[in-house]
């Protein structure tokens, strides 16, 4: 597979909710790195339960790839949007209903026609103006 059909399958299974074709697209070994969420670890544990965690949350989300690039040295980054009206808890995020419209950006490395690396950025502050949290320093409201 080649290295921009790799992403491009990869992002087609997350946007799909399909974990188990997203981490087809990756070696074993694979890390992942969700740096607003401080989240690290395995692409295949962590990873998997980060799309599963998604989806959950947010039900009717669509991923828009804006813009891939794949360059000659196994990196790839792609401009992306999120959007979908949250239906769970998200990472700590209390659920309101609210509608979330979120631009992030995930970087790739790839070996051998897998990706073996992948982070993923986008502004936290968003996140939690468009989910109506109120406080930065108290994210969840717990009972």
């Amino acid at each position: 597979m080649m290295d921009r059909s790799v992403v491009e399958a990869f992002l087609g299974a997350v946007a799909a909710g399909d974990s188990k074709n997203a981490l087809a697209c990756a070696a074993e070994n694979a890390t992942l790195e969700v740096l607003p969420l401080r989240l690290k670890g395995s692409l295949s544990k962590e990873g998997a339960d980060f799309i599963e965690r998604l989806h959950r949350a947010f039900p009717d989300l669509r991923l828009k790839v804006r813009r891939l690039f794949v360059g000659d040295g196994g990196v790839g980054i792609a401009e992306a949007n999120l959007e979908g009206t949250q239906a769970a808890p998200f990472y700590g995020i209390i659920n309101q209903e609210k509608h979330i419209d979120l631009d992030h950006a995930w970087r790739f490395e790839i070996a051998q026609g897998k990706i073996v690396g992948c982070r993923v950025f986008w502004c936290q502050n968003m996140l939690y103006r468009r989910l109506a949290v109120k406080r930065l320093d108290k994210v969840t409201i717990t009972a």
